[in-house]
C-alpha cells in the first residue's frame, strides 16, 4: 500500500534535482502541482489519425471474417450437393431422395440469411444423377461485391443386378 502512495504523491519537501527544484505536490504550491503536471501531459490520445487507423483495421478484420464465412458456405454447398447425389444414386432411390438429402444438409449447416442465397436442385439423365446450385452470398461491407458462383455434382446411378 505504501508503494502505491509513494508512486502517486511525492513526500512533502522532497526535491528532484541538485538545483533544488521542488517536486510537484509539495507544500509550496498547495499540493496542486501533481494535478497540473498530469493535466499538462494529457493532450488527447484519440487523434483523427488514430481513429482512422483503428476504423480501417476493424474494416479489414470484418472483410477477412467475411471471406472466411464465404469459404465455409462454399464448402457446405459442395458437401450438400455430394450428399444429394449419393442419396439419389442408389438403385431404389429417386430424385426425391436426392433433393431431400440436399435440402436437409443445407438447412442443417447453412441456415439463416446466408442460406437464402442458395438455389439447388437435382436432375436425372439416364445413368447419371446430377445436383446443381446457383449461390449468391451477400457481403457484410457496403461497397464490397457479393459473391456468386455455380456448383454441380454428379454420380452414376446404381443399376439393379
Amino acid at each position: 500500500m505504501s508503494g502505491w502512495r509513494s508512486l502517486r504523491f511525492a513526500p512533502r519537501g522532497a526535491v528532484d534535482a541538485p538545483g533544488g527544484e521542488p517536486r510537484f505536490g509539495t507544500p509550496r504550491d498547495g499540493g496542486q502541482g501533481a494535478l497540473k503536471a498530469v493535466c499538462d501531459r494529457s493532450r488527447g490520445f484519440a487523434t483523427p489519425q488514430f481513429v482512422l487507423a483503428a476504423g480501417l483495421a476493424l474494416m479489414f478484420f470484418v472483410f477477412l471474417a467475411n471471406m472466411i464465412v464465404f469459404q465455409y458456405g462454399k464448402g457446405v454447398v459442395r458437401g450438400a450437393l455430394n450428399e444429394g447425389v449419393r442419396a439419389g444414386a442408389r438403385s431404389a432411390a429417386g430424385l426425391g431422395d436426392c433433393e431431400r438429402a440436399l435440402t436437409d444438409t443445407l438447412d442443417d449447416l447453412l441456415g439463416g440469411t446466408m442460406g437464402e442465397g442458395v438455389e439447388a436442385w437435382c436432375s436425372a439423365d439416364g445413368a447419371f444423377v446430377r445436383a446443381d446450385a446457383n449461390v449468391t452470398f451477400r457481403s457484410w461491407i457496403p461497397g464490397v461485391p457479393d459473391w456468386s458462383f455455380t456448383v454441380s455434382a454428379q454420380s452414376v446411378k446404381e443399376s439393379v443386378p
